[in-house]
């Protein structure tokens, strides 16, 4: 009986995923709303919707799958995995509050709220980073993911600080200070270094038996990851500083690095040999979708190079039909 619970335990918790989803569609919910509303600008039900998408669907969905891609990627058993499950039933009622705090506008509950997301976060992430580190002296393939993988969880723990910093600001208990730069590293840290991180990561392991195909250049994804997290820094440091030049040359290592990882995605999906096409369909989705984003973007952005405009309005407008 004890083994069979020992192999049981790295299951994906089902609350975790039951939650997550539960955050997923009321978060189609609250859009509508939103629409209906028209309170389409960035206020604080907007807000509450971002942090429902980023907290309460990915993230919970996210930190719920690595209790089994830890151990699993990185061959190495989880170092107080019973804290880290239990992480997240702390983590659930900080991120409901959070999101209800944001939408009723209830300042003196947002960094209590925060303050319980960052304690349950806090506890996942000490027992995840101690597993990850014992992960360090694995064969080259297993110590590269560990890395990786620490290196988003920094990116989630330093997301988490910078916003207890700023709900405690909105509450009137800190120095504004922050006010003017904290929002902006604060979403890159989580929408870069945490979320497109991780998924860059992960898919080392998931797209080849998907496809059924491997990258033609082994260092792809290392440099891409690389690139990412190089960008993400110069980024934040260009934002903290207001030097904006430093800024925008983060941002654009941020998209060489995505384009050399869509780049590679789509050389692998175009020789996939597995006939098993609907998860294949949903990577091509991804691509385009991010495509046709970038797009959107450097067309509208006044500060986009003209020749950058010219080669992004050759992709095709229809792309996002995928």
């Amino acid at each position: 009986m004890s083994n069979e619970l020992a192999v049981r335990r790295h299951w994906i918790p089902p609350g975790g995923l039951l939650t997550g989803f539960a955050a997923h569609g009321l978060s189609w919910i609250v859009l509508f709303f939103i629409a209906v509303r028209r309170l389409l600008t960035i206020d604080f039900p907007a807000l509450a919707w971002v942090h429902l998408v980023a907290l309460g669907w990915l993230t919970m969905i996210a930190l719920s799958v690595l209790i089994h891609v830890i151990p699993t990627f990185t061959d190495v058993p989880w170092k107080g995995e019973l804290l880290a499950r239990r992480a997240l039933a702390v983590y659930a009622p900080g991120v409901a509050a959070l999101v209800a705090a944001f939408w009723w506008r209830a300042f003196p509950v947002l960094p209590w709220a925060a303050t319980l997301v960052g304690v349950g976060l806090g506890c996942y992430l000490l027992a995840a980073l101690r597993t990850l580190a014992a992960g360090y002296a694995r064969p080259r393939v297993e110590a590269a993911i560990a890395r990786a993988l620490s290196a988003t969880l920094t990116s989630l723990f330093v997301t988490a600080a910078l916003g207890i910093a700023l709900a405690w600001m909105l509450a009137g208990r800190l120095s504004p200070a922050p006010s003017v730069s904290g929002p902006p590293i604060h979403a890159t840290f989580g929408t870069i270094g945490w979320l497109t991180v991780l998924v860059m990561g992960v898919s080392t392991r998931t797209v080849r038996p998907i496809t059924g195909a491997r990258s033609r250049n082994a260092f792809a994804h290392a440099a891409a990851g690389s690139a990412e997290i190089v960008g993400l820094i110069v980024t934040a440091a260009g934002l903290a500083l207001g030097w904006l030049s430093i800024a925008w040359a983060g941002a654009i290592t941020v998209a060489a690095g995505a384009l050399l990882y869509v780049g590679d995605l789509v050389d692998v999906l175009r020789r996939a040999s597995e006939r098993h096409r609907p998860p294949q369909a949903f990577l091509w989705g991804g691509v385009c979708g991010f495509l046709q984003v970038w797009r959107s973007h450097c067309m509208h952005s006044p500060v986009a190079a003209p020749a950058l405009r010219r080669f992004m309005s050759c992709l095709p407008a229809g792309s996002a039909r995928w």
